[in-house]
């Protein structure tokens, strides 16, 4: 395969490698058996990656609370020094280095007058609950709780495993277990792993409710534990918060990542449901130093008396010191041995890793059998990704092919540049993802990630509202590749919108390409509110019967666009049969028609769950998002669900800011609250 512009990969012999690496590493176990003291080797996990943040309830200013001054290792500087630096430079960084190792932190943490202050890490400082008699202190990555109840809420998704190295699932459960040993038997517990729905510890004999924290339990725990795969997706959050609330505990520690975050609604569905009662701790996992800014993970754990920490899950294979238990070492899936071997081997491994054996990072996403839900994540280069199959070299050599139906998600390594792009994609800066991704663009050579780049173009045209340049972005896609993976991405119109004077002639010109079938029904598209809908139709039938099913589908759904008014509840049950036959990725448009034809219909309640998918499952296209949402939500305000349309409405104010519907939403949330007063 040929490389990119940055010389991104070369290799050596395998063999070579395997030999260079094994003689290190025999060195190293000579040296460390000879010099390693009796006694050390238990070992305990350290703080991986941690940020810690306190926030004055007045100013607003970050601080550090802190007595004991604990020298970094490498700059003599006082843990506090570096702490009040690094605040004082602005976005939060990572300060693993210049924590308080974990056992100063524990035993501080454990009296009264230790040195983090005890209820102010960025949490409202007037939600922390007093600690009480026969309460104790316990922590998840550095992040402490006090209490007597304590509730563990793990995210367990496809995202929490590697494929090299320890895992941060792994890692999150010797964290979890560290902090049950913690735990005395007058203490409660339970744990709640979540993907797509709560998964509960409920040990025999016992309902899923809270429980003591003896030896019996935490070594039930441990079985529960072993027994927790990384598999799904994260769509389970609220429920799994909701499930903890219930049981009243004094603590919830919540991990996560921050993808698809939870929405304003939901976050103030779990801060009303808790009222206070329950502090919850927050922890993020990701890659590299703290992004800055706010996140969900910070507000919830703001609004509900929490304390926020990150965790690099790049620092996870790296992080040990000499208290640490072989139950941990063993749960993490690493030997229990002494620190100065690991220092050595990892010495070894950066010494062989330079610049001429680099390890492809490319991650791809599969489907495990006929359950969807169920994913194994393999890492190793991505040779070809065309639609029909992936190819891939793995990290042991080997070249793998996988169909393309088997294919979830490509995680390719990226560069700097193209963690930018992504970024900016993320937060709808369409302007600079657009600029960045074009740049990346034209320096690729690898053909499957030149159509990776060229698809998010497509998608940041169309949000800047360029609808004649995303279309024919998307039509060079399709004449590079007719198989593309990112077909999702066609710019289609769904709304009954008359196009502009130049869309229209772009159209028309489309309508006419009948070499290329995704030409046609993007000009059908976009034509259907016009006077050209007969001859639209016409073209739309024949599409119906192409052999590519994506394109056969998306034409009987544009189709459905004349019938809405007159369609009937059987037509409507055979559209939705035909949407949830559809790949996921392409039932966002349909779904907004099937909810335009059941507001016709005068069913409230089906229409506003079909608009509703669009912005939970389909936001990429954010016009169509938010229309989907402000029609959702005046069907709740017809039918009298005031509470539940203020939501939406105030959804769209925060989250589609950029977006005309913003405006008439906030003048129906003026009304509501007028009504309510």
């Amino acid at each position: 395969m040929a490389e990119s512009a940055d010389g991104r990969r070369a290799a050596v012999p395998a063999w070579l490698v395997s030999v260079l690496l094994h003689a290190s590493l025999f060195v190293a176990l000579g040296v460390t058996l000879e010099l390693t003291p009796e006694g050390s080797a238990e070992e305990l996990l350290r703080d991986v990656g941690i940020v810690l943040k306190k926030t004055d309830a007045e100013t607003g200013e970050a601080e550090y609370d802190g007595e004991d001054e604990v020298l970094t290792e490498d700059s003599g500087q006082t843990a506090t020094e570096a702490l009040d630096e690094a605040i004082a430079d602005g976005p939060p960084t990572d300060l693993s280095s210049a924590l308080p190792s974990e056992e100063d932190w524990l035993g501080s943490a454990q009296t009264e007058s230790g040195s983090l202050d005890a209820g102010n890490l960025v949490g409202d400082s007037t939600l922390q609950r007093t600690p009480r008699k026969g309460t104790t202190s316990t922590q998840v990555f550095g992040v402490a709780g006090e209490g007597s109840k304590f509730v563990y809420v793990f995210d367990r998704s496809g995202s929490m495993e590697r494929s090299l190295g320890p895992s941060p699932l792994k890692a999150a459960k010797v964290q979890l277990l560290s902090s049950l040993q913690s735990l005395e038997a007058n203490h409660q517990f339970q744990i709640i792993f979540y993907n797509q729905e709560p998964f509960m510890f409920i040990p025999r004999g016992h309902g899923d409710n809270l429980v003591f924290a003896d030896e019996r339990m935490k070594l039930e725990a441990e079985q529960f534990l072993n027994e927790i795969a990384a598999v799904g997706a994260t769509t389970g959050r609220e429920a799994a918060l909701l499930k903890a609330l219930q049981l009243q505990p004094d603590v919830v520690f919540f991990l996560s990542d921050v993808d698809n975050p939870l929405t304003p609604r939901q976050l103030k569905k779990i801060r009303d449901r808790n009222k206070g009662r329950t502090s919850i701790n927050t922890i993020e996992f990701d890659r590299g130093p703290p992004k800055g800014g706010a996140n969900f993970l910070k507000q919830l754990a703001r609004e509900n008396g929490g304390r926020y920490g990150y965790v690099d899950i790049s620092k996870l294979d790296s992080y040990y010191d000499t208290t640490a238990s072989a139950k941990c070492q063993a749960l993490l899936g690493k030997p229990a041995v002494a620190p100065t071997l690991i220092g050595l081997i990892f010495f070894a491994a950066l010494f062989f890793s330079a610049p001429t054996m680099t390890v492809a990072e490319d991650v791809v996403v599969l489907a495990a059998g006929a359950n969807r839900n169920s994913q194994t994540r393999i890492a190793g280069e991505v040779l070809d990704y065309d639609g029909a199959k992936l190819v891939m070299r793995l990290t042991s050599g080997e070249e793998r092919e996988f169909p393309a139906e088997q294919v979830l998600e490509v995680l390719p390594e990226r560069s700097p540049a193209h963690q930018q792009a992504d970024e900016a994609l993320a937060r709808h800066d369409y302007e600079t993802a657009l600029s960045l991704y074009r740049e990346l663009k034209n320096k690729e050579v690898r053909r499957w990630f030149r159509q990776l780049l060229i698809a998010n173009m497509v998608e940041c045209y169309q949000n800047l509202g360029q609808l004649e340049v995303a279309g024919e972005t998307f039509l060079l896609l399709v004449a590079d590749n007719p198989n593309t993976p990112y077909f999702d991405r066609i710019p289609l119109a769904w709304a009954p919108n008359e196009p502009s004077p130049q869309l229209a002639q772009h159209a028309r010109a489309w309508l006419r390409r009948d070499d290329v079938p995704a030409a046609v029904l993007l000009g059908a598209s976009h034509l259907m509110s016009t006077n050209d809908r007969p001859a639209v139709l016409g073209r739309l039938e024949r599409l119906q019967l192409h052999h590519d099913p994506r394109v056969g589908m998306l034409a009987q759904a544009q189709s459905w666009r004349a019938d809405v008014a007159s369609a009937s509840e059987d037509d409507l049950q055979q559209w939705q049969q035909v949407i949830e036959a559809a790949p996921a990725a392409l039932r966002g448009g349909p779904y907004s028609v099937l909810g335009q034809a059941y507001t016709q219909q005068q069913e409230p309640t089906k229409a506003a769950l079909a608009l509703l998918r669009v912005p939970i499952n389909h936001s990429q296209d954010r016009e169509l998002a938010a229309r989907c949402l402000f029609q959702a939500a005046e069907l709740l305000q017809r039918t009298g669900q005031n509470d539940d349309a203020m939501q939406l409405y105030r959804e769209l104010t925060e989250d589609y800011a950029d977006r005309a519907w913003a405006g008439p939403a906030a003048r129906r949330m003026e009304s509501l609250e007028a009504k309510q007063n």
